[in-house]
């Protein structure tokens, strides 16, 4: 133990109480003979830069584990974590939060989740980030440069079946890749990434997890609670997404149908200008016109392989739809509508790199993405929703459907639906949330009757960052003292909607 982990010696008692005894990996694994033999922990230096976070309470480490549960024997891989510890003294250290990252394919140990929310959520708990198999630092990353390649292809004065083309050679590729770099394609899936928790969580010797789910990671902790049930004491999603239907299928009719609520909270201010108004009939109008052409303007072209970027129905929509993500980008929707309408092209480019500027390799891997997708939301039942949804919202048919190269690429066998949960759960979903919406993820408690949801009257599909985080994090701390007594969530409830903007947000301009 101490040759393994000297540094874990220096540390205060409360971090030996809370880490020591988890990082007991060789005693863990020879303990229980359900933990492979050849699994392990190893602490590391952190992977990320320690500057602005609460470093002495962070440690970081890797899990070797099974590239596929089902061969133990075979080739292993490597998943990054972290450990927070908690602040107070008498913390519960059994039981630390699990956060799962969205995506799919997302880092699950983003900045500013443990620069800002983690501190204050690890106060009574320590808080357990990863980054799942094939992401992030974690060992080996699918197709890191992926999204990049699709941010070139949205530059290119391309729409419609010649753009879907594109990426869909593009996913195949990055899929054949895998394959000649001997990556086993089919072990790359929600349940293989719950299975890899499961050796986590034994490894680390916590008795259980309390995951904290966002967006697709809401769906990752519902397959967690289905496939090892005893490991989780509660449950926390946010903005969750499920497994029998895509929340992106009809997403050009979700987002007008978001733009028609902040229309209609502006009706409810004293003064309601114009140029506030009708924004999901603007938003429609706009997309129409770019309909078969494009607009034009200057890009980094370090960036998108171009100096210009020719903006097409589905450019513009992707545009709209990432502002909607965040509650403070989404009041000035108005503004980027206004520009495409006066032909404001410095204003859309600042638009454009702020939102359509792909993440960082290390924040989001395209090869895991596809893979899950493929293995996880895929089937001819998606397809047919697809198609249904374009019957009335023909404009959706400009858009990628994000699960066109699953069609070409062998599938492995999807999980069964799984049986009722008594575990408790909480659900905190945004009033403007356009992916995840209110009615879609309150249908996730039919699954969990020992669940209740709240609805942020001021919040969009991001809950836990800025105005929202103390609402969310008094509400997450409160349904966990007491799982099923009454919930105080005023602070969600009635908080002040969210209303459009006139004015322009000062956003950098583009480099050109």
């Amino acid at each position: 133990m101490q040759r393994l982990f000297p540094l874990l010696q220096r540390t205060a008692a409360l971090w030996r109480r809370t880490v020591v005894v988890a990082l007991s990996v060789l005693g863990a694994c020879r303990a229980d003979p359900t933990v492979d033999a050849r699994a392990a922990v190893e602490a590391t230096a952190c992977p990320f830069e320690l500057t602005d976070l609460d470093a002495a309470r962070i440690r970081c480490g890797y899990l070797t584990a099974p590239e596929s549960h089902d061969r133990p024997g075979g080739r292993h891989i490597r998943i990054a974590f972290a450990i927070m510890a908690p602040s107070e003294p008498d913390a519960d250290t059994s039981t630390p939060f699990l956060f799962l990252a969205g995506g799919p394919g997302a880092t699950g140990m983003p900045r500013p989740f443990l620069q800002h929310f983690a501190p204050r959520l690890a106060a009574g708990r320590p808080v357990v980030a990863f980054d799942q198999r094939g992401t992030g630092y974690s060992e080996p990353t699918l197709c890191p440069g992926r999204l990049r390649q699709d941010a070139r292809i949205s530059a290119l004065d391309l729409s419609g079946e010649a753009l879907r083309a594109l990426r869909r050679t593009a996913d195949i590729a990055c899929y054949d890749s895998l394959l000649a770099a001997g990556i086993d394609v089919t072990s790359y899936s929600s349940t293989a990434i719950a299975d890899d928790v499961e050796l986590l969580r034994k490894a680390l010797g916590f008795e259980a997890w309390i995951p904290l789910g966002v967006s697709h990671g809401g769906a990752l902790a519902q397959r967690l609670m289905w496939r090892h049930p005893d490991a989780v004491r509660a449950a926390v999603l946010l903005s969750p997404s499920r497994f029998d239907e895509t929340a992106w299928i009809g997403i050009f009719r979700a987002v007008a149908a978001n733009l028609r609520s902040l229309s209609g909270s502006c009706a409810e201010m004293v003064v309601c200008p114009d140029s506030l108004r009708d924004l999901d009939w603007r938003f429609a109008r706009t997309a129409e016109s770019l309909r078969g052409g494009s607009f034009s303007v200057p890009v980094d072209s370090s960036v998108f392989g171009s100096r210009r970027f020719h903006v097409n129905t589905s450019d513009f929509t992707d545009l709209i739809a990432a502002m909607t993500m965040s509650p403070v980008e989404l009041p000035y929707v108005p503004s980027v509508l206004q520009a495409f309408e006066e032909s404001d092209t410095s204003f859309v480019a600042a638009a454009i790199s702020r939102f359509l500027t792909p993440p960082e390799p290390r924040e989001d891997s395209g090869g895991m993405g596809l893979l899950v997708r493929c293995a996880d939301v895929a089937s001819s039942v998606t397809r047919a929703r697809w198609a249904a949804a374009l019957e009335e919202s023909p404009m959706d048919a400009e858009l990628d459907f994000y699960l066109d190269a699953c069609n070409e690429l062998p599938r492995a066998n999807q999980a069964a639906h799984p049986p009722i949960s008594t575990t408790p759960v909480l659900i905190l979903s945004g009033r403007f949330d356009d992916r995840t919406p209110p009615s879609y993820s309150a249908g996730i408690l039919e699954d969990f009757p020992n669940g209740r949801q709240v609805v942020f009257a001021n919040a969009a599909h991001d809950i836990i960052r800025l105005e929202t985080a103390e609402c969310a994090l008094q509400l997450i701390l409160s349904f966990l003292a007491n799982p099923g007594g009454t919930l105080e969530d005023d602070c969600a409830t009635t908080a002040p909607v969210l209303y459009p903007m006139s004015a322009r947000p000062e956003w950098p301009r583009s480099q050109g």
